[in-house]
């Protein structure tokens, strides 16, 4: 069965091809676009279908084609009811003009209170940056009234332990000199001085007010 079919695709295909050579002469397909008799066929073919089909038909405006339109079925627009929209749209003109006049106001107001709020943000910056640095300069501050606090602590416990005994010593010994052999005082004012004197510094020893 199978033996039988190629034998018979086989007396196609030499059919085709003495048909071919037939018209050209050549051995190739008969459908191969390339052949001389296709192209001369297709060529012919086309001239025929153009005459069939011209474009310039296509082309040209018929007055059939464009047929004139009915007549209006209503009648036109009145006078008064025209100037009264004219009138309505020149409100609408005169609003619309209004409120681009009152949209650039709040423009130009929206703009002064931004650059307000941008010079106020950056004066409580620069505020914020002062506080922070007077903070600084009282921690430091204190830190030296401290330190000076701790100083002169030191300089009255000095005083008050080393120099103070050392003048009470010294107006003793000085009282001491103005007595004669015999223990007599010479001269009552200056006693009366020195005594005044050692008061006044135990006074200060002790913390008290002078007198």
């Amino acid at each position: 069965m199978v033996n039988s079919n190629l034998k018979r695709f086989d007396g196609i295909r030499l059919l085709l091809l003495q048909k071919t050579r037939i018209h050209c002469g050549s051995s190739h397909n008969c459908n191969d676009p390339k052949c001389s008799v296709v192209k001369s066929f297709r060529a012919s073919l086309t001239r025929k279908l153009l005459s069939i089909f011209p474009t310039s038909s296509y082309s040209t405006d018929c007055p059939a084609d464009f047929p004139r339109l009915a007549s209006a079925q209503f009648a036109s627009i009145p006078n008064t009811i025209t100037n009264s929209i004219l009138l309505k749209l020149d409100v609408i003109n005169k609003c619309m003009n209004n409120l681009n006049d009152n949209i650039e106001i709040l423009a130009r107001k929206t703009e002064q209170f931004e650059k307000f709020m941008a010079d106020k943000i950056e004066s409580d910056i620069q505020f914020d940056e002062r506080i922070q640095a007077l903070e600084m300069n009282k921690a430091t501050i204190d830190t030296n009234v401290k330190q000076q606090h701790r100083i002169s602590t030191r300089h009255e416990n000095m005083f008050m332990k080393l120099v103070l005994p050392i003048l009470d010593e010294v107006m003793k010994f000085t009282a001491s000199l103005n007595r004669d052999n015999g223990g007599r005082v010479m001269d009552a004012d200056f006693r009366a001085k020195m005594d005044r004197m050692r008061a006044q510094l135990n006074n200060c020893t002790q913390g008290k007010n002078f007198q």
